[in-house]
C-alpha cells in the first residue's frame, strides 16, 4: 500500500481487517497529535500518553467516523476531548499561549539582534501574558488554544469543541477583551510583532 494514499483509502483498508493500514494513519498524525497534546499538557509524558489513547481510541471508533468533516479535524477532537479529561483528573492546567491582543497574532520571541534588556522585557510580557490567558474560563481558553496554537479555522473549532461557528468567534472575542483589559490592569504591553 502507498504511503501516499488518500486516508479514506487507507481507512477503507483497515476497517476490511487490515491492521497493517493503521500503521500508517499513526505514522501520518502521530506527531500532529503528539504535539497538540505537549501543548496542552505541558508534559511530554502526560502527552503521549494521550497519544497512545488517541490512537487506542481512533481504532476502535474508526468505523463511526462518518467523514463529515476532515479526518484530521476529527483526530484532532479526539485529542482535544483526551486533554482536558486528563487536566480535569490530574488539575494540571498550564497552558502556554500567548497572542497579541491587538492583531490577533501570537507574540513572537525576538530575533537573535534583541538586546539583553528587550529580550528580558519580552519574556516578562510574554510570562504575564500567559498568566492572565490561564486566568481565563475553559471555554475561552480552549479556543484561544485551538486558533493561535493550532491555527485551525473558525469552522475546524467549531467542529472540534461541537460547538456553533459563532460560539467559537464570541468566546475568542470575550477572551481578547478580557487579556486586553488584564493587561491595562497590570500595565503589561504588548510585545511588538517582528517585521
Amino acid at each position: 500500500m502507498d504511503k501516499e494514499e488518500n486516508i479514506d483509502v487507507i481507512i477503507k483498508h483497515v476497517l476490511d481487517g487490515d491492521t497493517d493500514a493503521f500503521e500508517l494513519i499513526v505514522k501520518r498524525y502521530e506527531k500532529k497529535v503528539y504535539n497538540l497534546a505537549l501543548r496542552y499538557l505541558k508534559n511530554p509524558d502526560d502527552a503521549l500518553d494521550v497519544s497512545q489513547d488517541v490512537f487506542i481510541q481512533v481504532y476502535q471508533n474508526l468505523s463511526g467516523f462518518r467523514g463529515d468533516a476532515q479526518f484530521s479535524t476529527w483526530i484532532y477532537r479526539v485529542t482535544y476531548n483526551k486533554c482536558v479529561d486528563m487536566l480535569r483528573k490530574t488539575q494540571k492546567i498550564r497552558r502556554n499561549v500567548v497572542m497579541s491582543t491587538d492583531d490577533e497574532n501570537f507574540f513572537e520571541t525576538r530575533d537573535g539582534s534583541a538586546s539583553i534588556e528587550e529580550s528580558y522585557e519580552g519574556r516578562e510580557t510574554l510570562l504575564a501574558v500567559m498568566k492572565i490567558i490561564d486566568a481565563l474560563p475553559d471555554e475561552q481558553r480552549d479556543v484561544v488554544m485551538l486558533r493561535y496554537i493550532k491555527d485551525l479555522s473558525y469552522a475546524q473549532i467549531a467542529e472540534v469543541m461541537d460547538i456553533a461557528e459563532g460560539t467559537v468567534k464570541s468566546r475568542l472575542n470575550r477572551a481578547r477583551i478580557k487579556i486586553k483589559e488584564q493587561m491595562k490592569d497590570s500595565g503589561t504591553k504588548a510585545a511588538a510583532r517582528p517585521s
